[in-house]
């Protein structure tokens, strides 16, 4: 387990579900972002800087665009160090 998040569960049963019994709404797309987005953090691609761009950008696609994050695109791919987000957060939305 890494930090608490485990891809095996999502690559080995989420992921099939949803493929053997796709959604039908416009949550299809975010499904297929977010598969897209495991099978590379899977491959390692997160652990690159430009791979790390590349899924936050992917993940600022799902869900709206992002407009309910607690962070903005600009603000997560500007840090150096992404874990430097929580750094003397409280982990309570504002």
């Amino acid at each position: 387990m890494q930090n608490g998040f485990q891809l095996v569960p999502l690559l080995e049963r989420v992921i099939p579900f949803f493929i053997r019994n796709p959604l039908l709404s416009e949550k299809k797309l975010t499904f297929e972002i977010f598969a897209t987005i495991v099978s590379q953090m899977e491959a390692g691609m997160h652990h690159t800087r430009s791979g790390f761009e590349r899924l936050v950008r992917l993940a600022f696609e799902m869900n709206g665009g992002g407009r309910y994050r607690r962070w903005t695109l600009g603000e997560v791919i500007g840090i150096q160090n992404p874990q430097r987000l929580y750094a003397g957060h409280s982990g309570q939305p504002e």
